[in-house]
């Protein structure tokens, strides 16, 4: 019988222009941290008795941080999924390996591990073939119960023991007709999305090759539960009948955007910016750099140099436990080695109307850039007197719609419509749009390597093990600092639970006064009025105690700025009068658009009212503030559906009277 064959890579592949570039980025993080040193933890596997069925399927998990290296550059140089054009978001396109070695390293890993675990009373031609070694995935282990049905389990989180709701895997040797249910066992959260409609995505290379139909909501059967493994332990149930002999498919939670995804967003503006171009100039990145760490007064690791390192490396690790991964706490970078690190292909586009400019803002542990765009007017002659927008995304790893606003947001600015213009004339754009790259590559759910949640670290970050937050933090206070006015801050975030598009600010400014109660309103009054996908009455302006080492508290707080939001939207979809709507990628980008077209009218509104805030203390009546932001777009589209609903209904009732009355007619006749 012919063995069954797990091998899913290519060792005799060639280099890319992709993988060489991280590579190069990424060559000297060996001089700035021993990465052999650094441990790479994996949440706690259950017993193996616990796995139903026989192991077919094990992921491979880099152990070191060198080990984590070579794996971003293996998985950034294969086969992705990767965006093709706005109407056609996803294609298949083969990448070369860089890197035999990995490659051969984890052939090797499934031929040891997973050879002797096969049934011996199936077909093992038949079996399916799993993987998740490609960007974004997430699949720790797959078990056979049939050949109709495996049990599947998800690696949480990097370094913790927990975060285990994205998945994004593949099988092969698909037979045409054949149904199988999955079942994924591990969930951590309660998903009641699921109930009300929301499925697993699928994506079949034969049907996009032959249709252009990329992820599609084609499974069945599908059921949340608990687990009954645990308190807090969920599984999810479905089923999928394969359409094509010899396919590779793909299942995920939403659709995925890699990291690679992203570059290529950022190469693609690039080229379209290039055409019209008066001047393209390479930048130095450590003049960013530099200017951020000049501004910075206190560096935690130089002013404590006298005292004890082991009380030094103590005061650390209570404070961030993090550390605990770095055995090697005394090579930690230097200003020059940090600096030499921080090399990346960084740009400046001059237009005619505006200037385009991308920079690496930091490396984060691996080496990865965080790259930040900046889009400002070509006339900088009142440059210093116009306010500053920032919108981050995806700073925790598995929230896609993120990356799709992102994506909405930075074609929209780059373009040439009438908005579009007046916006960069009035505002000054900063744009971060990965702030977790490792665990985006990962497959994680919401933390970084170090097992960190990024939007728990605002207020203390460190600049090593959260180099990102440290340095984007530090830039927004220089920033305040230099006199500009930080208008708003909105990080653009995926909510799992809810429906719709909405808003999370804070109530009042942060002296704690009520001056703020219209303005921090305001914008999503008008974002509500502009998008039917935007949901006012989910908005909420408080703040919980669980959130005050979140992004947009701490800014509000220490930064004052009155327009600092988190801009959630569903994974699943938003309310289209009384039915559910799933958003696809249109519908973030339209949300992104929606988003800048409302600051585009909050600037013109806030100077209509500005005087009669000064008057009345920043407070005005709700029916005052609802008459200036008009009605939302969603309640309009709503009793615009309801009016097209009665009148159908109406038609019906109409043409039932009218057939029910020729009736009576044509038996009055016949009677007669």
């Amino acid at each position: 019988m012919k063995k069954h064959s797990l091998v899913r890579c290519n060792p005799n592949m060639q280099h890319n222009n992709l993988s060489e570039n991280y590579a190069e980025m990424t060559e000297n993080i060996e001089e700035v941290i021993d990465i052999d040193k650094i441990q790479i933890v994996y949440g706690s596997k259950n017993n193996d008795n616990t796995y139903k069925g026989k192991v077919i399927y094990d992921s491979y998990k880099p152990r070191t941080l060198r080990a984590i290296k070579d794996y971003f550059t293996f998985i950034i140089s294969q086969r992705q999924i990767l965006p093709n054009s706005i109407f056609n978001p996803v294609t298949s396109i083969k990448h070369p390996l860089d890197n035999p070695e990995v490659a051969q390293e984890i052939r090797m890993y499934y031929e040891s591990e997973l050879e002797s675990k096969f049934l011996e009373n199936v077909d093992q031609e038949k079996i399916l073939i799993f993987d998740s070694n490609f960007e974004c995935g997430n699949l720790d282990r797959a078990c056979i119960i049939s050949l109709n049905e495996y049990n599947l389990y998800l690696n949480t989180d990097t370094n913790t023991k927990g975060h285990c709701q994205w998945y994004y895997f593949s099988v092969t040797n698909t037979e045409e007709g054949t149904s199988v249910k999955f079942n994924i066992i591990n969930f951590r959260k309660w998903l009641p999305l699921y109930k009300i409609g929301m499925k697993p995505l699928v994506f079949s290379e034969i049907d996009f090759e032959k249709t252009g139909v990329g992820w599609i909501a084609d499974t069945y059967d599908v059921m949340y539960t608990k687990s009954g493994v645990g308190e807090s332990v969920y599984r999810l149930k479905f089923s999928y009948t394969f359409k094509n002999t010899g396919d590779r498919v793909y299942f995920a939670t939403t659709r995925p955007y890699s990291y690679t995804m992203l570059k290529r967003l950022l190469d693609g503006i690039k080229e379209n910016l290039i055409v019209k171009a008066k001047k393209l100039s390479s930048i130095d990145n450590n003049k960013l750099q530099k200017k951020i760490r000049d501004f910075i007064a206190i560096d935690k690791y130089k002013e404590v140099k006298g005292k004890a390192q082991d009380e030094v490396k103590n005061n650390l690790i209570s404070q961030y436990p993090e550390m605990m991964l770095l055995d090697n706490f005394k090579t930690l970078p230097t200003d020059n080695q940090q600096s030499k690190c921080l090399q990346s292909q960084d740009y400046r586009i001059e237009t005619n109307s505006f200037i385009y400019t991308k920079e690496t803002l930091c490396l984060t542990l691996s080496g990865l850039p965080i790259e930040i765009i900046t889009i400002t007017p070509s006339n900088t002659s009142r440059l210093d007197k116009r306010k500053v927008i920032f919108i981050t995304a995806r700073t925790h790893a598995a929230e896609v719609a993120g990356s799709f606003k992102i994506e909405g947001i930075l074609h929209f600015l780059t373009g040439d419509s009438t908005e579009a213009k007046g916006l960069r004339e009035v505002y000054i754009f900063k744009i971060v749009p990965m702030l977790n790259p490792e665990g985006v590559l990962c497959g994680n759910y919401r933390c970084t390597l170090t097992g960190t949640d990024l939007n728990r670290r605002w207020d203390c970050p460190n600049e090593y093990l959260h180099p990102q937050i440290y340095y984007l933090k530090y830039l927004l206070k220089m920033i305040a600092v230099d006199g500009k006015e930080i208008l708003a801050f909105c990080d653009l975030h995926e909510h799992g639970r809810k429906l719709n598009s909405f808003i999370y600010g804070c109530n009042k400014v942060a002296n704690g006064s009520f001056c703020s109660w219209t303005k921090v309103r305001l914008l999503p009054r008008i974002l509500a009025k502009n998008s039917p996908l935007f949901s006012y009455g989910d908005c909420r302006f408080s703040v919980e105690s669980d959130k005050k080492r979140t992004a947009r508290v701490v800014i509000w707080k220490e930064l004052e700025v009155i327009n600092s939001f988190t801009l959630e939207s569903s994974c699943y979809g938003y309310f289209r009068g009384t039915e559910i709507t799933p958003f696809g990628n249109q519908g973030y980008f339209e949300i992104g658009e929606a988003l800048l077209k409302s600051l585009l009218e909050y600037h013109y509104v806030i100077k209509e009212i500005e005087q009669e805030l000064i008057i009345t203390r920043g407070w005005l009546k709700p029916s005052k503030l609802i008459e200036i932001t008009g009605t939302p777009a969603a309640v309009l589209l709503a009793k615009k559906l309801a009016e097209e609903k009665q009148e159908i209904e109406r038609k019906i009732r109409m043409s039932k009277v009218k057939k029910l009355i020729e009736e009576r007619r044509d038996k009055a006749s016949n009677f007669y």
